[in-house]
Parts: C-alpha cells; sequence; structure tokens
C-alpha cells in the first residue's frame, strides 16, 4: 500500500515499481534501485537473515563484506561514513554511503525491508535524516557547489542551525551510529564544532586545519571575546555562532578564488580530557573557548569520533571584502606618437566605514595594474576616511592599448599595532576609452 511517498504494509511490488519510479518487477532490482533514498531509515539492507528485519538488525549490521571492500564494514541503517583515509582534514570529504543488498545468501533481496513490521514505519521516498544542520550562510550555485559567504567585518561569521526534527519517525538519526547496547546518545552529549581548511598544495592536503567549538547565539558575548561553547540543547532546533579567526579572513581575502573547506560536525566531550587538543602542540587547548590549530592527524587522535553533519559538509568558505570601492573611470592617451599609454583616473572611497574605532588602529591601501604595484599610501589612522583621487600614467611598452585593464586595490588594517587583516582585496575590470591626440 502507498500513503503519498511512503510504503504501508503489505509491501507490493508494483507499489514499489511506482515510489521508486522503476520499470522492473523484479525484487533485486527494486532492492538496489539508485532512486531509493539513503536517508529513509527502513529500506533494503545488506544482511544474511532471511526476514523479516527486527528494528536493531535495520540499525546496525557487522562484518558485512560487500563487493569491492576488501575488509568487513559495519553499516548503520545500511549507511557507512565514508571518506578515502581517516585524516582530520577529510571530514570535508565525508559522505554517508549506502551499501545495498549484493544477492546471495549473505546478502539476499527481500521486499519485506521497505517495511518494519515491529516498528509498524515504511520506507519514506520524501525522508530526510532527522539531525542535520542548515548553516545560516550558504548557498549551492550552478556549479554544483555549496558556497559559505560571510563579510569581514561580520563579528559572527560562522552561523548554523542544528535540526533534531524528534517527530520524524521515519527519517535516520546520525546520533544513533554511536548507540550501544547499554547507551543512547542525547543531544547534550554532543557539541556542534566547525572545522575549516586552506593552503592546498598539488595534492589537495591544506597547510592549515583550525577547529573550535562553537556556542549558542543567545549566549552573551563581547566584541573582543566569543562566549564558551555549551553542548546541544533537547530542542528541536538549536543555533550556535562563533567569530572566523584573523588568519581565515586574510587568507580567504587575500588569495580569492583558492580553496578554503567548512564543514560542521558534532563531537561528544569524552571523560575528563573534554574538548581539547591535548595532543597537538605544548598546550592544551580548549576547543570550548579558543580556535585550535590541528595537523593532518589520524581522526582517532582527535578528542572524540566526530560526526560530520548532513548539509554542513564540504563548503566553501568565501570571505567578502568589509568595503566597496566606487568612482573608478578612465581614459587613453597617446604618448609620443611610440608607445601606447593612458592614464587611470580613479576616485574612490569606502563604504560604509567604522567611525567608532577608538583605538587608532592603523591603515594603508596599495593599488595594483594588471598586478604590478603602482602606488602605496602613507599609512593613516583609522578614524581618517580615505577618499582619494589618483591620476595614474601608465606606459604599456605596446603599440597598441590593451583592450582592458586589470585594476586592484589591497587595504590593510592593522589591528592593535600587531596583525595586518585585510579588509579589501578587490579587482576590477576597465575598458579604456580612446581619446585621439
Amino acid at each position: 500500500m502507498i500513503s503519498g511517498n511512503k510504503i504501508n504494509n503489505p509491501v507490493s511490488i508494483h507499489d514499489l515499481r511506482s515510489v521508486l519510479s522503476e520499470s522492473s518487477l523484479d525484487e533485486g532490482t527494486l532492492c538496489k534501485s539508485s532512486n531509493i533514498n539513503k536517508w529513509a531509515k527502513y529500506k533494503p539492507v545488506a544482511c544474511g537473515s532471511v526476514g523479516p528485519l527486527t528494528p536493531e538488525e535495520f540499525r546496525i549490521q557487522r562484518s558485512i563484506m560487500p563487493p569491492g571492500y576488501g575488509t568487513p564494514i559495519t553499516t548503520y541503517y545500511g549507511l557507512i561514513i565514508g571518506h578515502s583515509t581517516d585524516l582530520s582534514y577529510q571530514l570535508h570529504d565525508t559522505s554517508y554511503i549506502y551499501i545495498k543488498p549484493f544477492g546471495g545468501l549473505s546478502s539476499p533481496y527481500r521486499i519485506q525491508d521497505f517495511y518494519c513490521n515491529l516498528a509498524h514505519i515504511g520506507y519514506d521516498h520524501d525522508a530526510e535524516p532527522s539531525v542535520h544542520c542548515e548553516p545560516q550562510y550558504a548557498v549551492t550555485e550552478e556549479d554544483g557547489k555549496t558556497y559559505y559567504r560571510v563579510r569581514s567585518d561580520l563579528n559572527e561569521a560562522l552561523e548554523v542551525l542544528v535540526v533534531h526534527d524528534k517527530k520524524n519517525e521515519t527519517g535516520i538519526n546520525i546520533m544513533e551510529f554511536e548507540a550501544t547496547n547499554t547507551y543512547t546518545p542525547k543531544d547534550s552529549d554532543y557539541y556542534v564544532l566547525a572545522l575549516i581548511s586552506y593552503g592546498y598544495n598539488n595534492n589537495d592536503v591544506p597547510s592549515y586545519n583550525y577547529i573550535r567549538a562553537l556556542y549558542h547565539s543567545d549566549d552573551k558575548t563581547s566584541d573582543t571575546q566569543d562566549p564558551p561553547a555549551k553542548s546541544m540543547r533537547d530542542n528541536d532546533y538549536n543555533l550556535f555562532k562563533c567569530s572566523l579567526p584573523d588568519a581565515v579572513k586574510n587568507y580567504s581575502l587575500g588569495n580569492s578564488g583558492s580553496k578554503v573547506q567548512l564543514t560542521f560536525f558534532l563531537m561528544q566531550d569524552k571523560g575528563s580530557v573534554g574538548l581539547r587538543l591535548s595532543s597537538f602542540g605544548p598546550e592544551h587547548i580548549d576547543l570550548r573557548t579558543t580556535w585550535g590549530t590541528l595537523d593532518n592527524v589520524d581522526v582517532a587522535k582527535m578528542p572524540s569520533h566526530p560526526i560530520a553533519l548532513p548539509m554542513g559538509i564540504g563548503l566553501n568558505l568565501v570571505v567578502l571584502a568589509e568595503y566597496s570601492t566606487v568612482g573608478l573611470t578612465s581614459s587613453q592617451l597617446v604618448k609620443h606618437g611610440v608607445n601606447a599609454s593612458f592614464e587611470l583616473s580613479a576616485f574612490f572611497s569606502f563604504d560604509p566605514w567604522p567611525e567608532n574605532d577608538t583605538k587608532r588602529n592603523k591603515y594603508t591601501f596599495s593599488f595594483f595594474i594588471d598586478d604590478e604595484r603602482v602606488m602605496d599610501s602613507p599609512t593613516k589612522t583609522w578614524l581618517e576616511r580615505p577618499n582619494y583621487q589618483l591620476a595614474v600614467v601608465v606606459d604599456t611598452g605596446l603599440s597598441t592599448l590593451p583592450s582592458s585593464v586589470s585594476v586592484r586595490f589591497l587595504v590593510l588594517y592593522q589591528k592593535d599595532s600587531m596583525t595586518n587583516l585585510t579588509v579589501l582585496n578587490e579587482t576590477v575590470t576597465i575598458i579604456p576609452r580612446y581619446k585621439i591626440s
């Protein structure tokens, strides 16, 4: 029987064919259909039993040996957590892989798997994971990639809604992957953390990994310090936030288009060690209060096992310039009748400008044409609003002018006279206007 896109008892071959949009009536074909929703709790799983399966048999199957796997695996509701190796930065590559039944005595096809008799729940073609996240600034674009874009001046740039829909009986709860016969995970057992990786080399290995636990959105914060992180509450929705490390902002702004990966995940605070990176560096870094830097180490060496949150895995983090340039113009001049030159006239300012900086921090800007630095400004105090008119003559050394010119503004903010924070790194393309002389 079918109710919407849900399968009810008794399970019919014709109903399955309809829900799965398959043309075949073959039991094996339907049980390994590529159209099966992997997030449905009750669906065909690899198991040696002839069935019907109990809820526990659906939840966990040990020592499964599917084709192509060299060692036995354990599945949870037919899924395994897959990535190419167990290195920390490869959390960004986490995928929940559905291991379908593959036939034979060790994994027969059973259409009864589309309904659990003891739970009285059937396959839901529209099921979603009951625990997942919704990153607040994430957008999937035409290239199929999901980008997390934030402005550099946003204090709490990381913001993620963690959903635990307790009324969702047809979707998988990833927390149950850690359940045992004597332990059932609770929401309050888990913290929500973020992993940010950047500086990838030619082998796609990052040079830097930052990790920290996030805090509840209603916890009190200040301009200089984030509040300590707390575990999840027993709610259907938990909103978590955190500021970005300056190093991440600088890298993303200064390396436009470079790969910066962001993943949100759950982790338990186990025992006296807590959420501390005790194995890395000379200090015990408490991830509830501080961003820790993580080597490309085995996940097993982390404080406890990370569980990547569906919909928050491998996001492309992009930090946008805090301020925008305006008023850019150009014109062509012919110089000496030999080489083509042009005069670039640029008026630019910043809007808005932070007038409330009382520490009198410093800023400076640089002006590039086709990646060649042509001008540096004197260092100014941050309270002095920049408003510049430039007139730069550039000799191309060519007999004809280029059809377009790339112009870049780089503005550095010297914070507390210690570190430079890039607040603008913007490139624009100008088409010179022709003028006969």
